[in-house]
């Protein structure tokens, strides 16, 4: 590690740095402030603690980095969600179903969002998803242990399959054991909101 002054240093090579360090190490579960400032000073050949001083540069960047993160994983292009919807209302719907599923199975974000946007979309696409287990196949990404951002568009993903006015939609749902998976979480989000801070 070669030393280098922070005065140097300006905020754009924090963030550069800031999104590489995010992108390497997106599965790692329960990643702090300080694990990513330690590993963007090694990755800029600073020494341990060298943007110390800086912390709100390095807390700022991964800010940034997170938001322009969920901005582009939040949108789906309009004519891959056309097809899919068609595909899930046509006559091949319990293979897309199939597919789809097994991809956000997989935890594969693009998929994730892709169905969640098809079933929000279409309560036949909905209909589709649900009657090829789509909540079985989400209980493994509500687990409390799960990286947040899989588990809440495993939850978005839910969420969107039940919007329907259809309750044999949330009762299949609940008959593929979603709700006992949800609890935990519930718990979670609850005991973060009523925490002392």
């Amino acid at each position: 590690v070669r030393p280098m002054t922070t005065v140097s240093l300006d905020d754009d090579a924090i963030l550069s740095a800031t999104r590489a360090v995010l992108s390497e190490r997106a599965g790692d579960g329960g990643l702090t402030a300080k694990d990513v400032r330690h590993a963007v000073e090694e990755r800029l050949g600073l020494q341990r603690d060298a943007l110390l001083e800086r912390r709100e540069v390095v807390i700022a960047a991964i800010e940034k980095a997170v938001n322009e993160s969920g901005a582009a994983e939040s949108e789906v292009d309009p004519a891959a969600l056309q097809a899919t919807v068609a595909a899930l209302e046509g006559n091949d719907a319990a293979a897309t179903a199939l597919v789809l599923i097994g991809r956000a199975a997989g935890a594969e974000a693009p998929a994730m969002l892709l169905a969640a946007e098809s079933a929000a979309a279409s309560e036949s696409a909905a209909r589709a998803l649900v009657s090829e287990g789509l909540g079985s196949a989400l209980l493994p990404l509500l687990s409390p242990s799960t990286p947040k951002q899989t588990a809440e568009l495993a939850l978005r993903l839910l969420s969107a399959a039940s919007k329907h006015a259809a309750p044999d939609l949330s009762q299949r749902l609940l008959k593929d054991g979603v709700l006992p998976a949800l609890l935990p979480l519930l718990a979670l989000a609850l005991g973060d909101a009523v925490a002392v801070r």
